[in-house]
């Protein structure tokens, strides 16, 4: 079984993620975010209130981006970090506390990291800052979707992660740190629709070579979800605007049918995409060849010649 592993799982886009539902795994303590301020109330009693009261949703959401902002979030790494630098603690310190974290994760040694290097009494509480619906925050970056990259990676085939935009620098980045410990995972990239590739700061010439670019990251799958899509409402756009205008009818043979007939394209004679032929030939199996009520004798589909396909 071919198995791909879609790294998109709390919140939107994995790289920038907001909220994930558990804390249950130590894996993902690094990257829940947490109040490093003292609050006098959590930010879901906060919104609760305000809701009570009904108040509207952009005082609510300025409520919100206050209390945010008050409560200071921060990871715990990132809070602890940011105090060494403050104190300007010898570099060996901030490597040992790094050191400590990557081998144990888990929230319980990462306190007892920080305070053997001197940050004991640092206020961190990844409760206060929950949404109301229970959902803790999440800082979604690279290295959370390395982690769980390298997590997933006995059991996957293929590793997706989802990113904000197309950008190569993030995918060899995601490349270089899941290939340092996974060096055979094969990776896969979505070339989304859902990306404004012109708002990319790309030139042409970049969109051009990108597929060929993150290929050599490791980057084996790419595809591009709701390609149909986009297509299909662009064509059908443009032959009902065609057919109301001076070529009418003669859009459509032009622009499609013609177009099919020369490129080879199989759905020139659609009744087969309809299982005709299918039924066709379990009736002349079942009746040795004596069905008389063939879907295709006669049928529109005759007039194409399997020749001209």
């Amino acid at each position: 079984m071919f198995t791909v592993t879609h790294l998109n799982s709390p919140g939107t886009d994995a790289s920038s993620a907001t909220y994930i539902d558990s804390n249950v795994d130590p894996r993902d303590h690094p990257f829940i975010v947490g109040a490093t301020a003292k609050m006098n109330k959590s930010l879901r009693d906060v919104l609760k209130m305000a809701f009570m009261r009904q108040a509207s949703s952009a005082e609510i959401q300025e409520l919100e981006s206050s209390w945010r902002q008050r409560a200071n979030l921060k990871t715990f790494p990132q809070a602890v970090r940011d105090v060494l630098k403050q104190k300007r603690a010898p570099s060996h310190v901030l490597a040992s506390f790094n050191r400590a974290v990557e081998v144990d994760p888990s929230i319980v040694n990462a306190r007892r990291a920080a305070k053997a290097a001197g940050v004991g009494d640092l206020f961190f509480d990844w409760n206060l800052p929950r949404s109301r619906e229970g959902y803790y925050r999440w800082g979604g970056c690279t290295d959370a979707c390395v982690s769980r990259a390298i997590s997933f990676s006995p059991v996957a085939d293929l590793i997706w992660m989802e990113t904000a935009t197309p950008n190569l620098d993030q995918a060899a980045e995601f490349s270089k740190k899941v290939h340092a410990k996974c060096p055979n995972q094969m990776l896969s990239y979505n070339l989304s629709p859902s990306f404004n590739w012109d708002a990319a700061g790309m030139t042409d010439k970049d969109i051009q070579s990108f597929r060929a670019d993150i290929g050599r990251l490791g980057f084996a799958w790419q595809f591009i979800t709701l390609c149909g899509f986009h297509s299909n409402a662009l064509k059908i756009t443009e032959i009902a605007r065609e057919l109301s205008g001076p070529r009418a009818m003669l859009a459509y043979v032009q622009d499609i049918q013609r177009q099919e007939r020369d490129k080879g394209v199989e759905t020139l004679t659609h009744q087969k995409w309809s299982g005709t032929e299918i039924s066709d030939f379990m009736l002349n199996t079942a009746t040795g060849g004596a069905a008389s009520t063939g879907a295709t004798h006669g049928a529109t589909e005759a007039q194409f010649g399997h020749s001209k396909l």
